[in-house]
């Protein structure tokens, strides 16, 4: 049960060295900052080419004190399968080397009464993972992951499985275990203006800072924003809210436009982190 790393030497370097060293150039805090690292419940990454996002997603990763075991809540771009699938078993393969799946948590979330369901086919092609990978690791080498691809778009659906997510990191507490990351991945608007993106965005990180996963889920639906992840985010902020979340941050917002140059056509790209 090796998944083998599909979008290497095309989102990111595929050459291990290559690979090592701009992910630790990437996740490294930028000179003069002094911000202490913290452990979130949450942080939102975007999952585009390192060379659009990866600053992006680097700035959150290095202002964290990851902790061993990530739960990883994507969405699906190609296949869909059963809408709440977990990568259950074995191993993801980086050019850093590979990320073993932590087991236990993944059978307890399928145990729990959230939907959630051992599914691979959503994770074999799909990048939404993969290219965070290699981040996470250099900042966090002995790192586990649980995979877990988001497809459900009813909100009661996802509200459940949020419910479901805390109950198992609770329970986990409860034991004295150390309590996982969630990682959401998401990237934002799609293929609009640099200035209609920076509009609709701001209207969908502002939920999220709010702490809502139901204003979230509504705000883009009703500003039709083609946010890819705002299942996962939606889910993800649910469990948060049961776990005590009491205060949320935009680490970095930036758009395609500044690396492509054209900024008429564009994505967003944010990173948030939730205490």
């Amino acid at each position: 049960m090796l998944r083998e790393a599909v979008v290497a030497g095309k989102f990111y370097p595929g050459d291990p060295m290559q690979a090592a060293s701009e992910a630790a150039l990437l996740t490294s805090p930028f000179a003069g900052e002094d911000t202490p690292k913290r452990t979130p419940l949450m942080i939102m990454l975007p999952h585009a080419g390192w060379i659009y996002s990866g600053k992006v997603a680097g700035m959150v990763i290095s202002r964290c004190e990851l902790p061993q075991d990530l739960i990883i809540l994507a969405p699906c771009h190609r296949e869909c399968g059963k809408g709440l699938g977990v990568w259950d078993k074995g191993a993801w393969d980086t050019p850093l080397g590979a990320i073993p799946v932590n087991e236990e948590l993944a059978s307890e979330i399928i145990a729990a009464d959230g939907g959630f369901q051992a599914d691979y086919s959503p994770h074999e092609q799909d990048h939404a993972i993969e290219v965070l990978l290699p981040l996470l690791k250099i900042a966090r080498p002995d790192l586990t992951i649980v995979p877990i691809a988001v497809a459900k778009h009813d909100l009661q659906q996802l509200i459940q499985a949020g419910d479901a997510i805390a109950k198992v990191l609770q329970a986990r507490k409860a034991l004295d275990k150390e309590t996982p990351l969630l990682v959401v991945s998401s990237d934002m608007s799609h293929f609009v203006s640099d200035a209609e993106a920076k509009k609709q965005d701001a209207k969908a990180l502002e939920a999220i800072i709010h702490l809502s996963p139901q204003e979230l889920y509504n705000v883009v639906s009703a500003h039709n924003i083609s946010m890819c992840g705002v299942l996962p985010a939606t889910l993800a902020l649910q469990a948060c809210r049961n776990l005590g979340a009491a205060d949320a941050e935009l680490v970095s917002y930036t758009t395609s436009g500044y690396v492509s140059g054209d900024m008429n056509n564009v994505v967003g790209y944010a990173g948030v982190a939730v205490y």
